[in-house]
């Protein structure tokens, strides 16, 4: 599932414990990097980019963890995982 716009998380909160997997898709930086250190080892993953104009790839690496990266005109950010 992706959440655009997640801002602070509250919604990410209760949208977590009802799906396998979350994408959650915020265009501030600063909110994105405190979203991605709260949700650390949970099943949310975050990207930092616009949501109107994201589209999400997933890619597996080498060690059994994901990347999402943004592809648009507008944007291209990845948030690091922070573990």
């Amino acid at each position: 599932m992706v959440e655009v716009g997640p801002g602070f998380g509250l919604a990410t909160d209760v949208l977590r414990q009802r799906v396998g997997n979350l994408t959650a898709v915020e265009i501030d930086p600063a909110l994105a990097v405190g979203l991605a250190l709260r949700l650390t080892g949970t099943n949310v993953n975050v990207l930092q980019a616009d949501g109107t104009h994201a589209c999400v790839e997933v890619r597996e690496v080498p060690g059994g963890s994901t990347t999402k990266t943004s592809r648009s005109p507008m944007t291209s950010r990845t948030v690091p995982e922070w573990r």
